[in-house]
């Protein structure tokens, strides 16, 4: 059985191509939508790739059949499943692992780059290292790996003053008090200040946290407010402060945020903006810019268990040089969450066939 590849600038064209030169017993294998050039003086121009394969002559003999139902048959193998509706392990295994035939070492790193969501200057950093002699999904990993940063010290030696930033529904709250539970089993004293005090129902929640991991939290509304609590817990090893999310239509609530947040120690204060990880990078973008005033010092994603890779965080951390802090994984409080590591990220690589057992609530190794 014989693969060609024909590529045109539309679906409509390349099927014509594939007909006019290997006639109507031509068989689809894949399609491939994508873009090229695009600059600052140049449009991106769409393309489309077609991967056939002949029958022999045989097998066409075997299934002769008329020129319609030939068309037919054409047009329906032509479809290609909406990536959305199957899973990221389909996709690769589709792709790459049973797609043996012949393709350059940069498209097979972009058909991985295409089923993990690795994008931007992370994606173009990967495919510049790739050549055809390498193992590609396993050099990918690899490359991908070494390029991620992880913020170990923060880690190890917390600062006095942990700050989760983020938008409404990103995981702060549940957040907070994970990461306070992490490092209470440590021999740490922790405390939560709460500033989300206008959500319904945000701080009731939380002081059933408060009781059950006996780590005592405040409520503050202002800055006089907040600078006393700073005060009370200042022989803390810990104090976790669990913002409101910012909305650009509330000049009011950023304000207040902001001037709270100004009477902190800066040397003493670590900035984390708590992100899903089922966002796009376009949002996280939107998202950091309108954190980015506070001098982010890293990225804590939540909610893995509700994607299938981490592909987007891992493109928005490299774009804005900012290391992977925690990573949680489910709604228990406090055993889903651990430490951004090599090992954590693996999970979440699904397909490469290098992800590992995942263990749930494991936060040191």
């Amino acid at each position: 059985m014989k693969y060609v590849t024909i590529t045109a600038s539309s679906y409509e064209e390349a099927k014509r191509k594939a007909e006019n030169e290997y006639g109507k017993n031509v068989r689809i294998h894949s399609r491939r939508d994508y873009s090229v050039g695009g600059g600052l003086f140049s449009k991106k121009k769409s393309r489309c790739e077609l991967t056939l394969y002949l029958p022999e002559r045989s097998e066409r003999a075997q299934n002769e059949k008329s020129d319609e139902e030939s068309i037919k048959e054409f047009e329906k193998e032509a479809q290609t499943p909406d990536p959305t509706t199957i899973s990221l392990k389909e996709r690769l295994d589709t792709e790459i692992y049973r797609g043996k035939f012949d393709e350059s070492a940069i498209e097979k790193g972009r058909r991985i780059s295409n089923a993990l969501g690795i994008t931007g200057e992370l994606e173009k950093e990967i495919l510049s290292s790739l050549t055809p002699d390498l193992n590609i999904p396993e050099h990918y990993a690899k490359r991908l790996l070494s390029l991620v940063r992880i913020e170990r010290n923060e880690q190890i030696h917390p600062k006095h003053f942990l700050v989760l930033l983020g938008a409404t529904g990103s995981g702060k709250t549940t957040s907070s008090f994970k990461i306070g539970s992490v490092y209470k089993k440590e021999g740490f004293r922790v405390a939560i200040l709460s500033l989300d005090y206008y959500r319904v129902g945000a701080f009731e929640q939380s002081k059933e946290f408060s009781s059950a991991l006996s780590i005592p939290i405040e409520n503050v509304s202002s800055e006089d407010e907040f600078m006393l609590m700073m005060e009370k817990y200042h022989y803390f090893d810990l104090v976790i402060v669990d913002t409101m999310g910012l909305s650009p239509r509330d000049t009011e609530l950023n304000l207040k945020l902001g001037g709270m947040l100004s009477t902190m120690d800066r040397e003493n204060s670590h900035f984390s903006l708590v992100v899903s990880s089922s966002t796009k990078v376009e949002d996280l973008m939107l998202q950091y810019r309108r954190y980015e005033e506070f001098n982010i010092d890293s990225v804590t994603p939540t909610k893995l268990d509700e994607t299938e890779s981490i592909g987007s965080v891992l493109s928005f951390s490299y774009q804005t040089k900012l290391p992977l802090l925690f990573v949680t994984n489910g709604q228990k409080v406090p055993e889903d969450i651990a430490f951004a590591s090599t090992p954590t990220i693996l999970e979440y690589l699904n397909g490469l066939e290098m992800n590992m057992k995942r263990s749930e609530g494991q936060v040191r190794k």
